[in-house]
């Protein structure tokens, strides 16, 4: 938030001024006799001259201030815009594949779930450029690039931080709408003997994380809501959002370990009858080790948090 008064005089440049002009008057009393009926004159033609001389530097220093400022609001503002036309050129795409999604599916030539994810990555893209207004906003308003942190102060009463964990939110009940359509494909395709088992874990997986990031968003809402409200301190602020996004990175991490194991599995059935090739069998393998280190580092890490919080 822009403070206007920043370079009005403060009540010390106002005390320091005074010092001058009594000093000012008193050196006019030295050097001149008090007989003198112009005397006075001169020693107020002497103070106002200092007195204008200090007004003129505030009144240079604050033209300054605000050159310097209205510069690097223009600059930030020119970036975000950019970033806006991006995104709206992405967004243009969007609803141009969701578009050709809907034709096909009413002639048969693609599935429902080919549909719900265009719309979802059409509404994603909405969002996005509906978060670079938002940005552009809160840049014209401070002179500075946008802050996302849950401690960051409202500007002129308008929290965009919150406003943009809500758009967020839509997006990820679009995406969580999309992972729900491609389950239950899934699902019919599994009972028909379409497909394999790995692909039903997979589809559930990702509904699962749908949900978990859904669910993630609406904690970052009421943390930012008891920052604002409670005032909490920015690392208290700070620790309890890597606390939450850490469980959630965890939890993300232990399903998509099981579904390595399951892949792994399957894998070495295959292998033994001689259905998959030692290689495929070995890239599983990998994969599965290299999931497993992902979650003892997210464990350690959380870990770590949990201890600053003892602390």
């Amino acid at each position: 938030m822009i403070d206007q008064d920043t370079h009005a005089p403060t009540p010390e440049f106002r005390a320091a001024l005074e010092r001058r002009l009594i000093d000012a008057l008193r050196a006019g009393d030295s050097v001149t006799p008090i007989t003198s009926r112009h005397a006075p004159r001169r020693r107020w033609r002497t103070a106002a001259a200092i007195a204008a001389g200090l007004l003129l530097g505030v009144s240079v220093n604050f033209a300054a201030g605000q050159v310097q400022q209205n510069k690097q609001r223009d600059s930030v503002v020119a970036t975000l815009e950019l970033q806006q036309q991006l995104a709206a050129l992405k967004l243009d795409l969007a609803r141009s594949e969701a578009d050709l999604a809907r034709r096909k599916f009413g002639v048969g030539a693609v599935s429902s779930v080919t549909v719900a994810a265009a719309e979802a990555e059409l509404r994603a893209r909405e969002i996005a450029v509906a978060k670079a207004a938002l940005d552009i906003a809160e840049a014209q308003a401070t002179a500075a690039a946008p802050r996302d942190e849950m401690w960051a102060k409202l500007v002129n009463g308008r929290d965009f931080v919150l406003e943009r964990l809500k758009l967020d939110e839509q997006s990820a009940s679009q995406r969580l709408l999309a992972a729900k359509a491609a389950l239950d494909e899934a699902q019919r395709g599994f009972q028909a003997g379409a497909v394999m088992q790995a692909h039903l874990t997979e589809m559930q997986l990702a509904l699962q994380s749908a949900q978990d990031d859904l669910d993630l968003l609406a904690r970052k809402e009421l943390l930012r809501r008891e920052t604002i409200e409670k005032k909490l301190h920015p690392d208290d602020a700070t620790r309890r959002l890597q606390q939450m996004e850490a469980q959630s990175d965890v939890r993300r991490a232990q399903r998509e370990l099981g579904l390595a194991q399951q892949r792994l599995a399957i894998a070495s059935a295959q292998l033994r009858a001689g259905t998959m090739s030692e290689l495929d069998a070995k890239r599983l393998e990998l994969n599965l080790l290299e999931r497993q280190g992902e979650l003892a580092k997210l464990m350690q890490l959380l870990k770590a948090l949990e201890q600053r919080k003892e602390k």
